[in-house]
């Protein structure tokens, strides 16, 4: 696309069109994204470190031992597991992030932590082994379409060991709805997280109101070339009965909220951002794994 070409782009017709999501997966991107969850200076790519430091300390006291088991799902940098395995605890965590893993693993081999980290799209990722915890956190959840997201809880469900936890942070259906009507903005970078060259991103973006659906479209326009090349990602809103329903689904039973008090969203995202937790249920997790449910 050219710089001349926009003002005749296309309005997203429905979700996803403008792109499934920004690919993360990308060597480029990957370590752009990197160094923004490394930075102490925002908590927009990761939490700064005080924050998981209580999200951790609450974590801790819900396992059953000091050596629990706990999967990580899209663990980024391996913030969460890093902290948990330096508490004794066995850690695997699971991200399509090659930067990100990379890094993680250097982290686990400096420290003598004998976490696993495996470079894997958690949708279609087959999970091995039983764990006490499956966490899954910062709202991932709802940046895959609604069957990937149920799919993705039936199998962290079928993980869990009898009555283990899966810890869910989520995006509210308000803040889903805030992003999907913000308008259109735009910034010029020397460099960020599109693009290493100077460069003006613009981003739009679409609230599709039959599907609660945000879009957010960004095209990067190269400074020296007019070159542009367009990014989109969507985010999927859910009411809290809708997030009930689908915990169940999945075979979950004990679901509740977490308040801010016990799980801080942190400045930026207060009400933005919250958390559900759940206990696998022993009849669903016999049946998955081939016992006899008691």
């Amino acid at each position: 696309m050219k710089l001349k070409d926009i003002p005749g782009r296309k309005i997203p017709a429905s979700p996803w069109e403008s792109g499934d999501k920004i690919p993360w997966n990308d060597p480029d991107f990957s370590n752009r994204m990197l160094q923004n969850h490394l930075s102490q200076d925002h908590d927009w790519a990761s939490r700064r470190q005080g924050i998981i430091e209580q999200h951790v300390n609450w974590l801790s006291q819900q396992l059953p031992d000091a050596k629990s088991r706990i999967l990580d799902l899209g663990c980024g940098p391996g913030f969460y597991t890093h902290k948990l395995a330096g508490r004794g605890h066995e850690c695997v965590g699971i991200d399509f992030s090659p930067a990100s893993i990379a890094y993680a693993r250097q982290q686990a081999e400096k420290n003598d932590f004998p976490i696993e980290y495996i470079l894997a799209d958690i949708r279609d990722h087959d999970i091995d082994g039983e764990y006490d915890l499956v966490m899954m956190t910062f709202g991932e959840i709802n940046v895959f379409k609604q069957q990937e997201a149920a799919n993705i809880l039936a199998r962290a469900s079928a993980a869990l060991k009898r009555d283990g936890l899966l810890v869910v942070e989520v995006h509210t259906f308000e803040e889903v709805r805030r992003q999907g009507q913000s308008g259109a903005s735009w910034q010029a970078a020397e460099h960020g997280l599109f693009s290493e060259r100077p460069h003006v991103c613009l981003q739009e973006s679409f609230w599709d109101q039959s599907r609660n659906a945000a879009t957010a479209r960004f095209l990067v326009v190269d400074a020296a070339t007019a070159e542009v090349r367009e990014y989109g990602a969507t985010t999927q809103a859910y009411s809290d009965a809708q997030y009930l329903a689908m915990f169940e689904k999945a075979g979950m039973v004990s679901v509740r909220k977490l308040s801010p008090a016990v799980w801080p969203a942190g400045d930026i995202f207060e009400g933005k951002l919250e958390v559900y937790t759940c206990l696998a249920g022993a009849a669903f997790s016999a049946m998955h794994k081939g016992e006899p449910s008691r």
